[in-house]
C-alpha cells in the first residue's frame, strides 16, 4: 500500500513539473540564436550555415543534427510519389478567434528589443515617433523598439510560456 502511494505521489509530481516547466522561444539575430527550449526536457536551435539552415535538436541526453534543404529534398520526392497514389480532401479543423486570443494571451514577453534603420533617412523619421509611442506603450520589462541612423537591424526576444497555462487558456475559453 505504501509503496501504491509513493508511486502515485511521484507521477503527480511528474506531471505537476511536466505542466508548469517553462516553454521558451529565444530569437537574437546579433548572436544568431534563434531556439526553442522546454526546460532541461528539449531544445531545439536553428543553426544557419551556408545557404542552409542546420536544426540541431536535443531531448534530454539524446542530440541529433538535421539538413533543412535534405529534408525539403526528402519532402518534395514523398509528396509526389504520395500525389500519383492518393488525391484525398483534407477536413479543416474548428478553431474560435476567442481561443486563438486566449493562447496568444498566455504567453510572456520578457525581453523584446528591435532596432530597424530602413535606409532611407525620411522614412526614418516618420518611424521615429511611432517607435517611441510603442517603447513607452509596451509592458515589457525589457524592451524597446529604436529607429537608428547607423544602419542596424536586429531583434531580440525571449517568450516564455508553460503547458498548463496554455491548456487553461484553450480550457477556460471554450
Amino acid at each position: 500500500m505504501l509503496a501504491l502511494l509513493i508511486i502515485f505521489f511521484v507521477l503527480v509530481l511528474l506531471v505537476t513539473l511536466l505542466l508548469w516547466a517553462p516553454l521558451a522561444l529565444e530569437i537574437d539575430s546579433r548572436h544568431s540564436i534563434y531556439q526553442v527550449s522546454w526546460w532541461y526536457l528539449f531544445r531545439a536551435k536553428a543553426l544557419p550555415v551556408n545557404n542552409d539552415l542546420i536544426i540541431d535538436g536535443q531531448i534530454l541526453f539524446f542530440r541529433k543534427q538535421w539538413s533543412v534543404l535534405e529534408i525539403l529534398a526528402k519532402r518534395r520526392v514523398q509528396k509526389e510519389k504520395a500525389d500519383k497514389i492518393n488525391a484525398q480532401k483534407k477536413k479543416r479543423g474548428r478553431f474560435s478567434w476567442r481561443m486563438v486570443k486566449a493562447l496568444l494571451g498566455s504567453f510572456k514577453v520578457e525581453r523584446l528589443d528591435v532596432s530597424l534603420d530602413t535606409g532611407d533617412v525620411i522614412w526614418n523619421a516618420w518611424l521615429f515617433p511611432l517607435a517611441e509611442t510603442l517603447h513607452h506603450a509596451l509592458r515589457v520589462r525589457q524592451s524597446g523598439f529604436r529607429i537608428n541612423f547607423t544602419g542596424q537591424n536586429y531583434i531580440d526576444l525571449k517568450v516564455t510560456n508553460s503547458a498548463g497555462r496554455m491548456a487553461w487558456a484553450l480550457t477556460a475559453n471554450k
